[in-house]
């Protein structure tokens, strides 16, 4: 459902995934710069709030080790622009619910928690701070419409998460303080991890920061006061989130307990918005630096002018020499000489090939993973691969009565060819979903696991197509969406305080 899949339809799938990466980042550091233009103004400080986040070392590390899922974290300065001009003109929450729409489109299950978390959180204190509850309104339209539009896929992806919920009995090592300086103030982000306590890859702790970003940060506070303040306050749990559960006075103890973060492991991620929360507080400090020169003698002002220009191009430098050689490895070049071509096929990996090269390099020989990484406990069935005993092929007769071959694969069609002695059972080599339907009506079953149908001499022809439950009912809801979303941006509505 991500509209960027255009372009592996276009370019292919080593080039198009590259592109995308690509794209991802020119619309992170666009969508950076225009809320550092709305939050931070000035010459020098929208550039802050843009390249600290996206030039970051947390982009670079998740998209070289294959976590494209992360992508959606990308368009958070977007919903936030979308909804600081909503608490002004209610139109612009139709923008914020696009937005919050696409991160369902691009699929994972982080970004979406943690942007309505963080989202919600800004809102909050912003309407306790100021004594406004306009701004919790506009955080609930923003919510209600990006649910809506996206109904499409949230719909089956909720019907799908209600019949295989993720475990939630995951209790990760507390982060140690020790790690801090490699994680933030670490040059060389492209090593492996090197600190003791560590429980995951390098690319799941890494978000290089530097110091002066840093120290821009912890100065917003005192330049900036209120208007700081609930970025600050964000800043402040987020860094509590990312240790992990170290007991009662933990936050993570207890928003792991909340439903939608239930099933969610790992918390060291929410420092990508810890990220954010930083490069926001650096921009707003350089900013109220910017205004201070306004008051200056001339001489002074240029030099303090000149001074800010030189720590903002110092700043970005910086994070792009930390990222580059990151991104050097960001490659799916193919094969030259792919090993296989022909029908579908399905195999079995050794468990430290299941992430990674070895994936890509099946999906270009046109092969199926039995055991790629997944975080779900799917029940057992008796998928087999190609090269193991009892294997049958991807499709076959129960009782042997005839012939079958394939006519068409594709992930959500399958087209077989009959020649039949007598009735039969057709079973495919693949795990039984009810979001399965074949041709007038004919009813489907598992056999273990996988799926079944019965066959008879006069069937020729079988096909088979996949569409998920409540697909149907989730376009009527973004149908919805898109007319609740006219209705609002030709109303205008501005929120009265």
């Amino acid at each position: 459902m991500s509209p960027a899949f255009m372009l592996t339809v276009a370019f292919g799938p080593v080039v198009g995934p590259e592109l995308r990466i690509l794209l991802v980042l020119w619309v992170g550091l666009c969508g950076g710069y225009l809320l550092g233009r709305r939050l931070a103004p000035g010459r020098f400080a929208p550039f802050l709030c843009a390249f600290v986040y996206m030039f970051s070392s947390w982009y670079p590390l998740y998209m070289s080790h294959w976590h494209d899922e992360f992508i959606p974290f990308a368009y958070l300065p977007w919903l936030l622009l979308f909804y600081e001009r909503g608490r002004e003109d209610m139109r612009w929450c139709v923008g914020g619910g696009l937005v919050l729409a696409l991160m369902i489109f691009e699929g994972g299950i982080y970004p979406v928690p943690y942007a309505l978390l963080s989202l919600s959180l800004f809102a909050l204190l912003e309407a306790i701070i100021e004594r406004r509850c306009a701004s919790m309104i506009v955080i609930l339209i923003t919510l209600v419409l990006g649910l809506a539009l996206s109904g499409v896929k949230l719909l089956p992806l909720t019907e799908f998460l209600s019949r295989n919920p993720r475990p939630t009995f995951w209790r990760e090592p507390v982060l140690p303080w020790a790690s801090l300086p490699r994680i933030f103030f670490g040059r060389d982000q492209i090593s492996k991890t090197d600190f003791t306590g560590a429980w995951l890859g390098w690319w799941e702790y890494g978000a290089y920061v530097g110091v002066l970003p840093a120290l821009l940060a912890m100065s917003a506070p005192f330049l900036v006061r209120k208007r700081s303040l609930p970025v600050g306050i964000m800043a402040l749990l987020f860094f509590a989130l990312m240790f992990g559960d170290y007991g009662v006075m933990s936050p993570w103890h207890w928003i792991h307990r909340i439903p939608m973060f239930a099933s969610l492991h790992d918390p060291v991620r929410f420092r990508v918005v810890l990220i954010f929360c930083l490069a926001l507080m650096s921009a707003m400090a350089v900013s109220r630096l910017e205004e201070l020169v306004r008051v200056l003698h001339r001489e002074w002002a240029w030099a303090l002018t000149i001074t800010l220009g030189i720590a903002t191009a110092a700043v970005v430098m910086d994070l792009m020499l930390v990222s580059a050689p990151i991104y050097s490895t960001v490659s799916t070049t193919a094969p030259l000489k792919p090993k296989r071509s022909g029908l579908f096929r399905q195999v079995r990996l050794p468990k430290e090939e299941q992430q990674g090269p070895r994936s890509f390099l099946c999906f270009l020989q046109n092969e199926g993973l039995i055991n790629n990484y997944d975080g779900f406990d799917l029940p057992p069935v008796s998928v087999k691969a190609f090269d193991e005993p009892g294997h049958r092929g991807e499709v076959w007769l129960a009782q042997g009565r005839g012939k079958v071959a394939t006519l068409v694969w594709s992930p959500n069609r399958l087209c077989y060819g009959l020649e039949l002695s007598g009735p039969d059972v057709l079973v495919l080599n693949q795990r039984y979903d009810p979001g399965w339907r074949a041709d007038e009506g004919r009813p489907l079953f598992s056999r273990g696991g996988l799926i079944a149908l019965p066959v008879s001499p006069s069937d020729k022809k079988i096909s088979l197509r996949y569409i998920p439950p409540l697909f149907y009912q989730g376009c009527m809801l973004s149908v919805l969406g898109v007319l609740a979303a006219t209705i609002i941006w030709n109303k205008g509505w501005r929120p009265s305080y």
